[in-house]
């Protein structure tokens, strides 16, 4: 079969509030406004390549809407799969419709949105035939199976679709891959250095993830309905001796946190310093999974920058964040890190439930206080699957999907209006940024042409 995979025409102007995206250019696809290549779509190009099926991979953030319907028409497709997020599912309907109406094949949608806001929500849409709710790589290409006749649709794991406009679904309702049987991401089908993260040391870059699902329960977070599962470290070393040789300088590693297992952790980096890699390389972490051992080896592997969700320097709202975390370790563990001279890109939440303004300030000042890089305030934003998504407290959540993002204001506190929260983000960000003692930091700090980009980058969106 010919299998088209797509994600909808898409600016992060959208998604992002006006005093960043003022120092963006259109035609400056790359830094502050982020850019990652899309690990989704190339993990299921290779399922299905490795079935037999012919795949195109269009990426709507380098296209237009006329741009995708034009290659949909060329490589006429037997299925269109798409990929559904929340700010974008009102997009997603759309272009479903016009697919539908143009060139008449079965569409498919899997994504984060369906996989938390669940697979029934494909009957908002009469143009949509099929939804993925989990992973989509072992059910798309068993849903090819159902469309050649090959396979019941209520045997395919997390399928779901219509009948007489009824939402039916799989016995199984939820599909899981077995970590250990995926072929690695299709990464040939996209031009690589065309994809910048906000904060990367050297092009192509890559990500790569070494685990799936989370083990915490963070409050806001649905990354914990998925259950934690973890990949060989054989199988990683030789993923990265083959992006080695397809030219890939810098690997993202993508997991929600890279120290949910210390021990796999340390003999991952012992793997990569045994290799030899030349990579740069960064990661997520809790700072609970920080110690000296972990950040040394994690140094002697090439690691340049690691983020970390601080989240606040208020006690009382850390406990409401569910992070098991109190200030005084949050201090000892970037510590830690700064001592290895590994950056830090440290996040931050205000607009908590039950948090006042004084209490956000005090997180503002916080993070000034401690030596980190990068800094980034995002509102609070509950993200459906997440326990207080389901049940709002001391604040409202906001009916509009497309502000369900971390960079647009979806819920805001009783204890402030929104006008209040946007200014708190806003004047903490610049705050921040614009320290001499910070900017002699970032000076000393700068390695390579890129770091001279993004810092002007940076500048131009957040300071000036």
């Amino acid at each position: 079969m010919r299998v088209s995979v797509l994600i909808p025409e898409y600016d992060f102007k959208e998604t992002h509030p006006e005093y960043v995206r003022s120092g963006f250019r259109d035609s400056e696809r790359a830094g502050i406004p982020y850019v990652e290549n899309p690990l989704g779509l190339m993990y299921l190009s290779s399922a299905l390549k490795e079935n037999g099926h012919e795949v195109e991979l269009i990426d709507g953030y380098f296209h237009n809407r006329e741009d995708i319907i034009d290659r949909l028409k060329q490589f006429e497709p037997d299925l269109v799969g798409i990929q559904a997020t929340a700010p974008f599912w009102f997009r997603v309907k759309d272009i479903s419709k016009q697919i539908k109406y143009i060139l008449d094949v079965p569409i498919v949608v899997g994504g984060s949105h369906i996989r938390y806001a669940g697979g029934e929500i494909i009957g908002q849409s009469e143009h949509i035939d099929y939804g993925i709710v989990g992973d989509g790589e072992p059910a798309i290409v068993q849903l090819c199976e159902v469309l050649k006749g090959q396979k019941k649709p209520e045997d395919v794991d997390g399928l779901f679709w219509k009948e007489e406009d009824n939402v039916q679904h799989a016995k199984n309702k939820t599909s899981e891959a077995d970590l250990h049987e995926l072929p690695f991401p299709d990464r040939e089908e996209f031009d690589l250095y065309r994809y910048r993260p906000s904060l990367h040391r050297e092009l192509p870059v890559t990500s790569l993830i070494t685990a799936r699902g989370c083990k915490m329960g963070c409050l806001f977070c649905h990354a914990a309905a998925d259950r934690y599962r973890t990949r060989k470290i054989s199988d990683i070393i030789s993923e990265m001796k083959e992006i080695e040789e397809q030219g890939i300088r810098e690997v993202l590693f993508y997991d929600q946190t890279m120290g949910a297992d210390r021990e796999r952790l340390i003999k991952l980096c012992e793997e990569i310093i045994e290799q030899d890699f030349d990579f740069w390389l960064q990661g997520n972490l809790r700072i609970d999974e920080v110690d000296t051992e972990v950040i040394r080896k994690m140094k002697e592997a090439g690691f340049w920058k690691v983020c970390i969700g601080i989240e606040s320097g208020v006690q009382k709202s850390l406990n409401k964040l569910n992070k098991n975390i109190d200030v005084d370790k949050i201090k000892k563990a970037v510590e830690i890190v700064d001592s290895f001279d590994i950056q830090i890109s440290g996040t931050f939440i205000l607009g908590i439930p039950g948090e006042t303004k004084e209490e956000a300030r005090k997180t503002i000042e916080f993070a000034k206080e401690l030596p980190i890089d990068f800094v980034k305030f995002f509102p609070f934003t509950p993200f459906p699957g997440s326990p207080i998504y389901e049940n709002p407290e001391n604040g409202k959540i906001k009916d509009d999907p497309l502000l369900l993002c971390q960079n647009r204001i979806n819920f805001v506190p009783e204890t402030m209006t929104e006008e209040e929260l946007r200014q708190l983000i806003k004047n903490g960000t610049k705050e921040f940024y614009s320290r001499p003692g910070y900017i002699l930091r970032r000076i000393k700090k700068i390695r390579t042409f890129e770091d001279i980009k993004q810092n002007i980058l940076g500048a131009l969106a957040y300071i000036f």
